[in-house]
């Protein structure tokens, strides 16, 4: 069975999101990403490229990720690219997330976990002592 896989976007969003729902449509949540680019192994000096794009995401995940995405954090997003023409202005891209939570790597946070809880492990009744040599191995 192949692993679904889908692009992703990894950055920090720059301007407070917004949240927009027209008419009976489904919710829209949209934000500013900017992303750092990595400059290529084989070059010299210079700091990394950024650039910036549009992030949105639509239903109820946009209503959920308008609740705990914040101008600052840093997010990873999973989706796919769409392009479309702007009132004229060419074209333009925009990152549409499926999926969207705080960047492990660069975020400092707490997870509240709902439902049952696994149970804790007893503690240790007894302490770890130190194998003899093993007289194979010349100790």
């Amino acid at each position: 069975m192949v692993i679904p896989t889908a692009a992703s976007l990894h950055g920090v969003v720059i301007d407070d999101p917004r949240l927009t729902v027209i008419g009976k449509g489904p919710a829209r949540f949209f934000a500013r990403i900017e992303v750092r680019h990595e400059a290529p192994p084989d070059s010299w000096g210079g700091s990394p490229k950024t650039t910036q794009h549009d992030l949105v995401m639509y239903g109820d995940r946009a209503a959920r990720a308008y609740e705990v995405i914040r101008a600052g954090d840093a997010i990873v997003a999973s989706g796919y690219v769409d392009e479309y023409e702007y009132d004229g202005h060419g074209m333009v891209e925009e990152f549409v997330a499926e999926q969207i939570g705080h960047d492990s790597g660069r975020t400092r946070y707490s997870v509240e976990r709902r439902g049952v809880r696994r149970p804790q492990s007893p503690p240790a009744t007894r302490t770890a002592q130190a194998l003899p040599p093993d007289p194979r191995l010349g100790l």
